[in-house]
């Protein structure tokens, strides 16, 4: 083949894909906003899921300083941030999250805050760019101004692409009360999160992230360095995410000991007990202690630290052969903790081994646990939990939150606007844990059951609706991203079938890993890890209004054979599930997956072969939602057979 010949051929290749593309964007029934095809035309995505070649994304190293004083309620700290600039554009502003804002006086929050819990919100001491001081709320181009949980500051100089500024930072803010995912939550005992003044992610799809923390709406940050150094009272013992660097200068000997004693063995350990808390025998002498940690490659730092708090330990090895360092902590006046770490382990064996088949990817895991509430909250290698009375739930809780170190925090999704892909991630992955733990407990049918009741009606809303958008309707935003988005990935198994779902669902981690996916690129990855356009599953479940409601159409019985017309009056596409009752009293059940309905039939036909006589036939089971079961009985006058 000529030169000229072979120049021609790539050509046309290449005008060809372009082609295709095109007409896969043009002829997709799920709808793609404008703004979000302009990432594909970048091609910093593309359109078979994968990361476009153009893709790229910035990141920082955050070396932070740190003093808490329990009898002020106050936090003070400096920090200096190197801002890598990855991008392509020049950047004329910097955009900061001051998260402990959402206490201060007017701003807007999703719930109500009592009187008591409104402060002044973070003070911004000093605040340097590039060695140049940043005058507050001047007139000047060159300021920076505070806005709700924002803090805006236009630079005097752009910040060129593919390159670095330096940023200090001092400032202090009062520690809250009220616990919203962070604060005081027993005498003495901490957990801090929410509380630097941390870079807004700029990315290649929306640039500049604006939202405001309103208290619903979490994550969306770039993968960050951290170097951070935790002062407090002598008394008290810190754990953050990261490794613990100067352990051996704190530590008694008795505390260092059984630290030895947990990582060279698999037995749980408690390493402080009451008897230590009473002894004062776990750190060393000192008024104040300054405690390090390290992290990388993370998404946010945050720590616990307390005076009253136990300890318990356990290292978990992994099929990769890595071991994880878990700890169970709570203030000695918190109860039910005792299965806490084996639930852990638990999770840890399942989610490497079965779903999403991923070894936790780092080296710690510390479990913060209190008796204040049973909700739960994620940050990477920590979590903090609401203990309830039931074994159920908190093992439920303890799951859920270790589940969502996959997602958003090893694939880096945008909770605050796409909410279902952790949170549904999350609870399905908990459907499928939970059962190693309590066989019985069906997590799923649960949800099944509030589907039945709830698809449909005028307050529903699908799951595509951006998070920020349905946050200001709590009920709205809790059942599209924890419910119907949840129950649809766990409902994907039966369209695509185990195995299949698996190699998909590891795909997409393989491919996001350290990134940070929208919706379709999760849609566009597992359609082409599984090797199927799966738009007739994915428009109704995620971008369509509607409910699931089959209905028995007919049934006849002829020579042996029971045939039944299933019709799908709803939307929603679910499975079939049919029960033959025969007149001496035994049944049996035909299952069929959700896929039937791929081709967009509305009737599918079910034939069952028997020798016996049919009473009745019944639709659904309680792990189908079904909108209107008052069509789902088909009843034979004369058994069927006769």
């Amino acid at each position: 083949m000529s030169g000229v010949i072979m120049k021609k051929f790539i050509m046309f290749l290449v005008l060809f894909i372009i082609g295709i593309n095109c007409i896969v964007a043009q002829s997709s029934r799920m709808f793609i906003p404008t703004d979000i095809k302009k990432a594909y035309d970048k091609k910093t995505r593309s359109l078979d899921g994968k990361p476009g070649p153009a893709y790229w994304e910035n990141s920082s190293d955050y070396k932070i300083n740190v003093e808490i004083f329990p009898d002020k309620m106050e936090l003070v700290g400096t920090e200096s941030i190197v801002f890598k600039n990855n991008s392509p554009d020049k950047l004329r502003e910097l955009i900061f999250r001051l998260y402990p804002n959402i206490q201060k006086k007017g701003s807007a929050r999703d719930n109500v805050m009592k009187d008591e819990d409104i402060t002044d919100g973070v003070a911004i001491k000093k605040l340097l760019i590039n060695g140049e001081e940043v005058p507050m709320n001047s007139r000047s181009l060159f300021s920076g101004r505070i806005n709700g949980s924002l803090l805006n500051v236009s630079l005097k100089d752009a910040i060129e692409p593919k390159s670095e500024t330096k940023i200090e930072v001092e400032w202090s803010y009062p520690i809250p009360k009220n616990k919203l995912r962070t604060g005081l939550y027993n005498p003495n005992t901490f957990f801090i999160a929410y509380w630097y003044p941390q870079l807004s992610i700029y990315d290649d799809v929306e640039g500049w992230d604006r939202l405001q923390y309103k208290g619903t709406l979490n994550f969306y940050n770039d993968f960050n360095n951290y170097d951070v150094n935790i002062t407090v009272p002598g008394k008290y013992v810190v754990w953050a995410a990261g490794n613990l660097q100067n352990g051996d200068e704190i530590f008694t000997d008795n505390i260092l000991d059984k630290i030895k004693e947990t990582k060279s063995s698999n037995n749980i350990v408690k390493i402080i007990t009451l008897e230590d808390l009473k002894k004062n025998e776990i750190t060393t002498n000192k008024e104040k202690h300054t405690w390090h940690y390290s992290a990388k490659n993370i998404t946010d730092f945050t720590f616990a630290a307390g005076d009253s708090v136990l300890w318990d330990a356990q290292t978990v090895k992994l099929p990769n052969g890595k071991d994880v360092f878990v700890s169970s902590i709570y203030n000695k006046n918190t109860k039910n903790c005792e299965e806490i770490l084996n639930y852990a382990k638990t999770a840890l064996d399942y989610f490497a081994s079965e779903i999403p088949g991923v070894p936790y990817p780092y080296p710690v895991l510390t479990i913060f646990n209190h008796n204040l509430n049973s909700s739960g909250m994620e940050y990477p290698m920590m979590t903090n939990d609401g203990i309830s009375t039931f074994k159920n739930g908190i093992a439920s809780v303890t799951v859920h939150e270790i589940s969502h170190t996959y997602i958003p925090f090893y694939v880096g999704t945008n909770e605050r606007k796409y909410a279902w892909m952790d949170e549904a991630w999350a609870v399905m992955a908990t459907y499928n844990a939970i059962k190693a733990i309590f066989p019985n407990y069906d997590m799923a049918a649960n949800d099944a059951q509030s589907l039945s009741s709830s698809l449909g009606q005028e307050w529903e809303l699908p799951p595509f609706i951006n998070s920020n958008i349905l946050a200001g309707e709590s009920s709205s935003y809790f059942f599209a991203t924890y419910v119907r988005a949840a129950y649809a990935i766990n409902l994907l198994q039966s369209a695509l079938g185990v195995d299949l779902f698996k190699k998909a669902i590891r795909e997409y981690f393989n491919r996001w890993n350290g990134k940070h996916p929208i919706q379709f690129d999760f849609f566009y990855t597992i359609n082409d890890a599984a090797g199927e356009n799966l738009e007739w599953f994915w428009v109704p479940w995620f971008f369509e209004r509607g409910y699931a409601d089959l209905a028995i159409k007919n049934a006849t019985f002829e020579d042996g054979i029971c045939k039944v017309d299933v019709q799908k009056n709803g939307i929603l596409p679910v499975p079939v599930s049919l029960k033959f009752i025969f007149d001496d009293g035994t049944s049996e059940v035909i299952n069929k997956p959700v896929s039937v309905w791929k081709t967009g039939n509305e009737i599918y036909t079910v034939e069952y072969k028997t020798s016996k006589k049919i009473t009745k036939i019944e639709l659904g089971n309680n792990t189908i939602p079904d909108c209107d079961k008052t069509n789902n009985t088909y009843l034979f006058v004369t058994p069927a057979g006769n």
